[in-house]
């Protein structure tokens, strides 16, 4: 056969347009563009994961307590999508991808405006995240001594009071609240003044 001859190249099949596994995020379920690994040892999305550990520090994939939420980029990675990505334009997919990253949008105006939205949505999921936290902490280790404490009768009351009493002042001290720490200083002594008076009425 001659050169004129030569097969023209095929067109591309339905396999040859699907995309691996490895370049979806398992949290949007869509093309990762800035992907990144977790602690707990898998890939997301940096956008994804961002907003997952801003409302609790666990693994998306497990559901397992994470003691970090460092990210590791993932350079070769990220290229090999954007390679997909760019041969595969025309797909949904592909249009997915070089869409805009916050809103979705193929055609949005303004992404940076996108972008600090995101970062405003991140810092107050963050507040209402860290919130949640301390809330099942106390729930989970404050409430539950206070409460056999009460029902143990007036001592356990008493005692109850006592650590609340010396908790606050320890904050106190540790904030560095003059004033407080001077308020209680000044009550413990007038307490300590009357326990002295009445013993001597005694």
């Amino acid at each position: 056969a001659t050169a004129g001859d030569a097969a023209a190249p095929a067109p591309a099949s339905a396999k040859d347009l699907e995309f691996p596994d490895e370049v979806f995020c398992p949290i949007t379920y869509a093309m990762m563009r800035d992907p990144v690994r977790a602690a707990d040892g898998h890939v997301y999305e940096r956008l994804a994961i961002t907003r997952w550990f801003a409302q609790k520090l666990t693994s998306p994939m497990t559901g397992a307590p994470l003691c970090s939420a460092a990210l590791e980029p993932q350079e070769d990675l990220r290229n090999c999508v954007y390679a997909w990505a760019l041969a595969r334009r025309s797909t949904a997919e592909g249009v997915a991808y070089f869409s805009c990253p916050h809103c979705g949008d193929e055609h949005c105006k303004d992404r940076a405006a996108c972008q600090r939205n995101f970062e405003r949505k991140i810092r107050e999921e963050s507040a209402f995240g860290a919130a949640a936290r301390r809330r099942r902490w106390i729930e989970g280790n404050v409430l539950p001594p206070a409460e056999r404490a009460l029902r143990s009768g007036p001592v356990g009351a008493g005692a109850l009071i006592l650590g609340a009493f010396t908790v606050g002042a320890v904050v106190s001290v540790l904030g560095g609240v003059a004033s407080t720490i001077a308020e209680v200083a000044t009550g413990g002594a007038e307490v300590v003044a009357g326990l002295a008076d009445a013993a001597g009425r005694a």
